[in-house]
């Protein structure tokens, strides 16, 4: 697991920290932010998959949606999921 500290992540993917960092634990977004920015290819592409791609094998709502219901876990094993080469 990639650890960064807060302020790090804060000035690599500010745009990320706002919409969902009051969500994640410090860990979490050390985890995740860099896969997804990595993923989508930008920060901006990757604040876009948050807010609006529907994830089928989490009943088939955004990560934000996953957030905001307090399954940040269901989230957290997704992306390890996908980082390990499975499918969503």
């Amino acid at each position: 697991m990639n650890k960064l500290n807060a302020e790090a992540l804060t000035k690599m993917s500010p745009k990320l920290t706002k919409l969902c960092g009051e969500y994640l634990t410090s860990d979490e977004k050390s985890y995740i932010f860099p896969l997804l920015v990595e993923w989508a290819g930008s920060e901006d592409k990757a604040v876009n998959w948050f807010l609006d791609e529907k994830i089928p094998s989490c009943g088939n709502i955004t990560a934000l949606e996953l957030c905001e219901s307090k399954q940040t876990d269901l989230l957290i094993r997704f992306i390890h999921h996908i980082e390990l080469g499975g499918f969503s």
